[in-house]
């Protein structure tokens, strides 16, 4: 009888160890999927952050060159404009010259 209750004690034992095994493989598991949701949370936010830099960038560029085009337009060097159009240095010549930039 003692045997036996050796026996069962063991194998008691060895469910308890495998369920703590069973236990620790689920939070590391867990552990990594909340890593995993993290890091891809992370990279979306970051693109949508990009995204949103890039379209206010554009925007930015597009007042900066209309509000260049008016100031040429008022003291009468609108032909410059398409040359700022074809020249990026003499684009930012002007930006400059204008405090546009």
């Amino acid at each position: 009888m003692s045997e036996r209750n050796e026996y069962i004690q063991c194998a008691y034992e060895e469910l308890e160890r495998l369920s703590l095994d069973r236990q620790k493989r689920l939070e590391y598991e867990t552990r990594q999927k909340n890593i995993r949701d993290y890091n891809s949370q992370m990279k979306s936010a970051r693109i949508q952050g990009e995204e949103i830099g890039m379209q206010k960038g554009k925007q930015q560029a597009e007042e900066q060159i209309l509000a260049l085009g008016k100031a040429l337009q008022r003291v009468g060097r609108s032909e410059e404009a398409i040359k700022a159009m074809t020249d990026e240095k003499y684009l930012k010549k002007l930006l400059k010259e204008f405090g546009v930039l």
